[in-house]
């Protein structure tokens, strides 16, 4: 188990847990792989070439980079942008006409972490800012999320993080780097950007990667789903 950096607040002891939002918090059920397909075909009139793609762990914009060079299209800010408008149209109609759902122990968790003054929330996700919101508001737990850092125009998931924190400290104040600092989620990138702003990772296995593939990275937490995770964050609570 995580051994947890003790910082002071008033006598109160605080804390930051960034969460991942895909096969972490929920799934969508491929919800953002047609909505992507279905932008694709609207905007740029082509099937965008995915064979062979690993989407997870990654960034919108790393992942429509990629996809852009496979189908000869320019990479600018201009045509990500079109795709980002086109492909939220399509995720609204996509989430509810597929399966998507909360993953294990995801609502019990943020209650419990929502009732502690010391628990800061946020995310850190390779969802386009636009897209994740949807997501989150879809089931029902963005209220839960104070602040966060997406994946529209970074391209590596260590630059989100950072983002991510820096969002936090606009929010509430510079303190909040020497806090300790939770990172979870169920992909390698997860890992590494944890290390990436200083925290500690909380690895989960309701992705493609399982137990085994993620204790390679070695995590500083490893669990199958987040059922029993709050025991982690006890000393907050």
């Amino acid at each position: 188990m995580v051994t947890l950096a003790r910082q002071r607040d008033s006598g109160t002891m605080m804390a930051i847990v960034f969460f991942d939002i895909d096969d972490t918090l929920l799934t969508t059920t491929s919800a953002s792989r047609h909505a992507l397909g279905q932008a694709f075909i609207e905007v740029f009139g082509v099937v965008p070439v995915a064979d062979g793609m690993v989407m997870a762990g990654r960034t919108d914009a790393g992942i429509a980079r990629e996809l852009f060079e496979k189908t000869g299209i320019d990479f600018n800010i201009a045509n990500l942008q079109r795709l980002y408008d086109a492909y939220a149209t399509h995720l609204r109609t996509q989430l509810p006409a597929r399966e998507s759902r909360l993953l294990p122990g995801v609502v019990n968790l943020l209650e419990i972490l929502s009732t502690s003054r010391s628990m800061n929330m946020g995310i850190i996700t390779g969802n386009s800012e636009r897209g994740a919101r949807l997501k989150l508001e879809h089931l029902g737990i963005s209220n839960f999320f104070k602040f966060g850092g997406f994946g529209d125009h970074h391209h590596d998931r260590d630059d989100v993080a950072k983002a991510a924190l820096d969002g936090a400290a606009s929010l509430l104040g510079d303190r909040v780097r020497s806090f300790p600092i939770f990172v979870v989620g169920d992909t390698p990138h997860d890992i590494t950007c944890a290390r990436a702003i200083g925290g500690k990772s909380v690895a989960v296995a309701t992705g493609m990667y399982d137990k085994q593939m993620l204790a390679k990275y070695q995590p500083d937490v490893l669990l199958s789903d987040l059922t029993e995770a709050h025991a982690i964050f006890r000393p907050f609570l």
